[in-house]
């Protein structure tokens, strides 16, 4: 089984543009994220107030997902960080 991204299906679209710098040129259809934020920023966006609630989000997640990491890691590892044999 394999996994198609946005871009393998998208490339294949007569709508795709090309960019073969995209570190320099922000004309392609694959971008940078600052690239990204630069064109959200010129619409209005806040971007700092965008990023803090990014981290925020993250955040959120990484913290809802805590008990199951925490439950995994003493069962793969043990209380006493012996590594589980089985």
């Amino acid at each position: 089984m394999g996994h198609l991204t946005n871009f393998s299906l998208n490339k294949e679209s007569e709508k795709f543009v090309n960019n073969q710098n995209f570190k320099e040129s922000d004309d392609g259809t694959k971008r940078l994220l600052s690239s990204v934020l630069k064109v959200l920023e010129s619409k209005g966006l806040n971007i700092d107030k965008f990023k803090e609630e990014i981290k925020s989000i993250c955040s959120k997640l990484v913290y809802s997902l805590r008990p199951y990491i925490v439950n995994t890691y003493h069962t793969e590892i043990g209380l006493d960080g012996q590594t589980n044999q089985n």
